[in-house]
């Protein structure tokens, strides 16, 4: 599969064009930008993380850097959340940010189709869905859920 190298980023992920090109918002250049913002979080187990937010919010990679390496990084974007390309960077046995008692990095999204989108990631992440007081109903603005590193997303209904 095609394989792309981003000046003093390394090498990307081992994506098709056609999936890069679908993952990328429109206009953003395939995975590379412009974007609206960029957030890199540590976390503790990268493939795992990588695959909470495929499943939660269809985040896709599409570049990494020191594959395998200390502080390997991966960044991901998702057509579900235009305008964010987010970096998960591996903490290699530090205590992430999420975990750490007193700590806290809440990750707004905006969601449409409510109903639909609660479902859909209840029903894509089984018990790794931790909603934060309880799980969304129909009539909610708003739910929280951690990520597996203990980072809050927050959830915001705009339909």
């Amino acid at each position: 599969m095609p394989s792309s190298t981003v000046p003093g980023r390394g090498s990307a992920a081992s994506n098709s064009d056609s999936a890069l090109a679908s993952a990328a918002p429109a206009g953003s250049g395939g995975g590379h930008g412009p974007w609206s913002l960029g957030l890199t979080i540590d976390v503790q187990d990268l493939e795992r993380s990588c695959a909470f937010y495929a499943a939660a919010l269809g985040f896709a990679v599409v570049e990494t850097a020191r594959a395998g390496m200390f502080l390997e990084r991966r960044w991901l974007i998702s057509p579900r959340v235009p305008g964010l390309r987010l970096s998960l960077r591996a903490a290699f046995g530090k205590r992430v940010t999420g975990s750490q008692p007193g700590a806290l990095l809440s990750i707004d999204l905006p969601v449409t189709g409510w109903a639909e989108a609660v479902g859909a990631m209840t029903a894509a992440l089984g018990e790794q869905a931790r909603w934060i007081a309880k799980a969304p109903v129909p009539d909610d603005r708003a739910a929280q859920m951690l990520d597996p590193d203990g980072y809050v997303l927050e959830l915001i209904r705009v339909d």
